[in-house]
């Protein structure tokens, strides 16, 4: 990513980019961030185009590039989830294989010669690095993987964001903006927009300041309802359970939530007492390294056993609300009770 800042500041764009990888919040900034320094406001309807999904085409692509820009040096086109860059590329009527390796190819040959007037971004979810069209890609363009980032990295991002308009925050309190919101960048950016409203210029953001004005993740509250069933706290557990009804969430959602923060903590506890460290789990597990840290701190509540069972029931539970034999909110409450007194 330092790169492309480096293109942007110095207004050396490249051609073709390829922002792949599972942030999209990232990548959608890029986008934006070159599209600033590509693109003239005034003449943005006839010099920009977005292609996503189905709408996307070797055929559009193409021609949208061989048209030369109006008033301006270059235009843009921003290709969303074309799917090329896995081998194949979905349609509706799925294609047979050898359309959609014809396509890849068209667009693979096409990557060689575009025109200087034009700058391209596939932005995708996934690429398959193998493939030949890939490899021509880095040779031809800029190919940058937005990965989704650790809690240093979302914490420094927080710190600079907030700074801006020259309001502090502790790397502590930021922290503790990541575990009430969640770790996911565009939720963390409508936060970090309410905090700007809510604090004066040189004031610093406080613990109370989240909890008064943020609002919390599902996960989170998930996170904090499983909490309250470890340390034995009935009355805080039910509480949160009540309020999440109150909020028109469905028993059955809480209930698999409420299942998955189960596993989680099994997973963390098993893979910790064979000796893996908390990266080592993340990468495993699938999850961010702070939620990593969460579930071993809650980890000390429960016994593999202990949270063995309670998987267990909790199936049972599942099943017997989808055949209808039990309430769903009376059932997932009973067994909130059941393992929190």
């Amino acid at each position: 990513m330092k790169e492309i800042q480096n293109q942007i500041k110095s207004g050396n764009i490249k051609r073709c980019y390829l922002f792949y990888g599972t942030e999209n919040f990232l990548k959608k900034a890029y986008e934006d961030r070159l599209k600033k320094v590509v693109i003239d406001p005034s003449f943005e309807m006839m010099n920009y185009l977005c292609l996503e999904d189905k709408a996307v085409t070797v055929e559009k692509i193409i021609d949208f590039c061989e048209t030369m820009p109006f008033f301006s040096d270059r235009k843009l086109l921003i290709v969303r989830n074309s799917g090329f860059f896995k081998g194949s590329k979905k349609t509706e009527e799925e294609s047979d294989e050898k359309t959609q390796s014809s396509d890849v190819d068209t667009l693979e040959e096409y990557l060689k010669n575009v025109p200087e007037t034009v700058c391209i971004i596939f932005s995708e979810d996934e690429v398959d690095k193998r493939k030949k069209i890939y490899k021509t890609f880095t040779k031809e363009g800029y190919a940058c993987e937005f990965k989704t980032p650790d809690e240093k990295d979302i914490i420094d991002w927080i710190v600079k964001n907030l700074k801006k308009n020259k309001i502090m925050i502790s790397r502590a309190t930021a922290s503790y903006l990541i575990r009430s919101a969640g770790g996911e960048l565009e939720n963390l950016s409508r936060e970090i927009e309410k905090l700007e409203s809510y604090k004066n210029e040189n004031e610093e953001v406080t613990v109370k300041d989240i909890d008064d004005i943020c609002t919390k993740s599902l996960e989170t509250k998930i996170f904090d309802l499983v909490g309250a069933i470890g340390k034995r706290k009935p009355d805080t557990a039910i509480t949160i359970y009540k309020n999440l009804i109150m909020m028109k969430e469905y028993p059955g959602m809480i209930l698999y939530m409420v299942v998955r923060q189960f596993r989680l903590i099994l997973q963390c506890m098993v893979l910790s007492n064979t000796g893996e460290d908390m990266r080592s789990i993340a990468t495993m597990v699938g999850i961010r390294d702070f939620v990593v840290k969460e579930c071993l701190s809650q980890s000390k509540n429960f016994t593999v056993n202990g949270l063995k069972r309670a998987l267990e029931e909790c199936i049972e539970i599942d099943t017997s609300i989808k055949t209808g034999l039990i309430d769903a909110e009376t059932a997932v409450e009973t067994l909130i009770l059941k393992y929190s007194i």
